[in-house]
């Protein structure tokens, strides 16, 4: 660990902390830039979910799925998509 690391894990934590307050169930990071996506789902019916099957340079597979509860956001799960290659 370096110095440097320090501020960055304190900064982690406090920003966890507010996810948590916010009601966010998990979390985990994502580097899309080295995720393409091999199929997607989406459905607004109750609030917005999208499933996205990736795959990532080494052929490893991944299952990631999103869910904004608070109502139908076309935009989000659109945004969420675009950061992923095709």
């Amino acid at each position: 660990m370096t110095p440097l690391g320090i501020p960055n894990g304190i900064a982690k934590g406090a920003r966890l902390k507010q996810l948590k307050a916010a009601g966010v169930r998990e979390f985990c990071e994502v580097y899309p830039g080295r995720l393409r996506i091999v199929h997607s789902k989406k459905s607004t019916k109750h609030g917005s979910w999208i499933g996205l099957r990736l795959v990532d340079e080494s052929g490893k597979q991944f299952y990631l799925s999103f869910w904004k509860t608070d109502g139908k956001d076309d935009r989000m799960l659109s945004t969420i998509e675009s950061r992923f290659q095709r």
